[in-house]
């Protein structure tokens, strides 16, 4: 899907805020994304990107209420750094990756660490419950980002 920032219509008023995408195909993810964050966490550096992945129950916009799980004990939340791709984008050439970047926008990336970092298995099940990742509430094109 590509997406012409510069057709969509300006919204005058509203009176609540929804996620700035619509028709999201997948929201991907990178854990323990910097050194610090590692440290933070008590984890090794990994060798390569620890991925995972965002259900699409688990968007939502940036002001609504994001839902505990049952029996959740130790929810958390860290702001992240959205990046919206805007067409299609496969086997890409890294010095060709900023040309597919349609903007930027904030995700708020909601876990639940008992069940994500204290049980067996994935992440997912800690990572992925309704409403766990709010977006937005705005895109910023990347002409508006300085890159001097």
């Amino acid at each position: 899907m590509n997406i012409d920032i510069t057709k969509l219509d300006k919204v005058e008023s509203y009176d609540k805020l929804e996620m700035p995408i619509a028709s999201v195909e997948k929201v991907v993810c990178i854990g323990l994304n910097y050194k610090d964050h590692a440290a933070e966490s008590g984890l090794e550096i990994p060798s390569e990107p620890v991925v995972f992945m965002k259900t699409s129950s688990s968007l939502c916009g940036p002001y609504d209420n994001v839902e505990l799980p049952k029996n959740s004990t130790k929810t958390d939340w860290e702001v992240e750094l959205g990046i919206v791709i805007g067409k299609k984008a496969k086997y890409i050439k890294e010095a060709d990756a900023y040309e597919y970047i349609a903007g930027f926008t904030i995700v708020n990336d909601v876990s639940e660490r008992e069940f994500q970092l204290e049980r067996e298995g994935q992440w997912a099940k800690g990572k992925c419950h309704d409403t766990f990742c709010p977006i937005g509430p705005y895109i910023v094109t990347k002409d508006d980002i300085n890159s001097e």
